[in-house]
Order: structure tokens, then C-alpha cells, then sequence
């Protein structure tokens, strides 16, 4: 009976404390924040319920600071809460923090909600954080929702879908709808797809060339495009599609390459 008591005692004042460290996720210092989070981190799985009550406060910070220390904990338990919460958060950074948080727990049954929620942006900040979470997803059912975000009129949401991918293929997903998807996507109107796909290609190539000669017809074109990466990379989608080429290396790809340089250097002297 006594140790039941001091059991209770106990276990009171764990609470006691995690709700203490939760209070200070309202503080206007983010450093506090950043402490509280980690404090809470450290903790572990006995936090969870009380965060996911946090998750329905009405100050934004406090609810971003909430799903931030979730994903730390990285609980699959917080899994329901924070998909009910991505269903009806508005707040944009709330809505990242949940993203970030369920990428780091790893629960696949977060996929679905978070193609929705990527297909129903309307700003790159977001739509950037979803298709990063959904990099993380192994499986087919992530790859065929990020191919069809490819077909949004939303340039922002189809530039981070082609991201998504882009990370799927360069952590080693086999998939082979991979690699002809951003192949086609050297010649989307918009830039910022084009550079993406560029840049996965050109990543890709440096172990896996050979994959890559049904892209060079494509490459080829797109060793004409003179964009510039959006987010400060110093290459062009021109030299990341050259440099692809030359790895290829076969009689055709080098051919190509040749006359690239030889018409730079031609437009040089002129």
C-alpha cells in the first residue's frame, strides 16, 4: 500500500514537472523554447499525451513549439493527434512543424494526409516541407501521390513534388518511375522544376550513369537552358545537364557534349 502511494506521489510529480517544462513553450525567448523542447525530448514518450493537448492552444507559437517537441520524441502515439491537427491548422509554420514532426516519426499512415496537404498548397514554404516529409516514405503509394502532384497547376507544389522524388532516388528508392518523371520534367514551364530535375539527374549520375541513357535526348536540350538555380547553387540547369552527359559518357552523349562546347566557344569569340 505504501509503495502504491509513493507510486502516486511519484508519478505526480513527474507531471508536475512536464507540465512546468510545457508551460515554458509559451515563452517569448525561443531560446526557452528551444530548451523546453529539448527537455521535453529527453523525457520521452510520458510527455505525449500532455503535448497533444498544447496542440490546440490558440497561441500559433506554442502549438509550432508542440509538434516541434513530438517529432522529437518521435512516439508513433502522436501520430493520430498530429494528423487531426494538419486537418485543420491554418497557421503556416504550425503547419511545417506538424510536417517536420510526422517526417521524423516515420509512421507511414501519415503519407496520405500529407499528399493531400502538399496538393492543397498555395506557397513553395509549405509545399517544400510536405514533399521533404514525403521524401522520407519508402513505398509506391508515396511515389504515385508525388508523381500526381507533377500535374498541379501549381508551380511551387510540382517543383517540391519533383524534390520529393529527387530525394527518394538519391537515398536509393528503386522505383522505376523515378527517373523518366524528372527526365520529363527537364521541359516543364516552369524553372524552378526544371533546375530540380536537373540537379537530381546530375546527383544521380555520379554512381549511376548508366541508368541514365534513355534521359539523353532530354539532357540534350536542357544543356541549352540557361537557368540559374532559384536558391543560390552556382549551376546552371545547362552545366548540370552537361556534366550528366559527360558521365554517361557513351559515343552519343559525348558527341553532344562536344558540340555544346563547340558552340560556347563560338558565342565566347562573337
Amino acid at each position: 500500500m505504501r509503495e502504491q502511494a509513493q507510486h502516486i506521489q511519484t508519478n505526480a510529480a513527474h507531471q508536475r514537472t512536464i507540465r512546468s517544462i510545457i508551460s515554458n513553450l509559451s515563452s517569448p525567448d525561443p531560446l526557452s523554447r528551444r530548451q523546453a523542447i529539448d527537455r521535453l525530448q529527453s523525457i520521452g514518450g510520458s510527455c505525449v499525451s500532455s503535448l497533444i493537448v498544447v496542440l490546440h492552444t490558440r497561441r500559433p507559437a506554442v502549438r509550432e513549439a508542440a509538434a516541434w517537441a513530438l517529432g522529437e520524441i518521435a512516439d508513433p502515439r502522436a501520430v493520430p493527434a498530429l494528423l487531426a491537427a494538419l486537418a485543420t491548422e491554418r497557421d503556416l509554420a504550425v503547419r511545417d512543424s506538424i510536417a517536420w514532426a510526422l517526417e521524423l516519426i516515420g509512421d507511414e499512415s501519415a503519407v496520405p494526409a500529407l499528399l493531400d496537404a502538399l496538393n492543397g498548397c498555395t506557397n513553395h514554404t509549405n509545399a517544400d516541407t510536405f514533399a521533404e516529409a514525403l521524401g522520407a516514405f519508402p513505398g509506391p503509394v508515396c511515389i504515385t501521390g508525388l508523381v500526381s502532384a507533377l500535374q498541379s497547376p501549381c508551380g511551387d507544389v510540382r517543383q517540391a513534388a519533383a524534390w520529393g522524388l529527387a530525394k527518394h532516388l538519391l537515398n536509393g528508392c528503386t522505383d522505376a518511375r523515378i527517373v523518366p518523371t524528372l527526365t520529363g520534367l527537364l521541359s516543364d514551364d516552369n524553372a524552378k522544376v526544371r533546375w530540380v530535375a536537373a540537379r537530381a539527374l546530375h546527383d544521380f549520375s555520379k554512381e549511376h550513369a548508366d541508368a541514365l541513357h534513355a534521359s539523353i535526348d532530354q539532357l540534350a536540350a536542357a544543356a541549352y537552358d540557361a537557368t540559374e538555380s532559384p536558391w543560390g547553387d552556382p549551376h546552371s540547369v545547362s552545366a548540370l545537364a552537361v556534366a550528366a552527359l559527360e558521365r554517361i559518357g557513351t559515343p552519343r552523349a559525348r558527341a553532344i557534349v562536344r558540340t555544346w562546347h563547340q558552340r560556347q566557344q563560338r558565342s565566347s569569340a562573337q
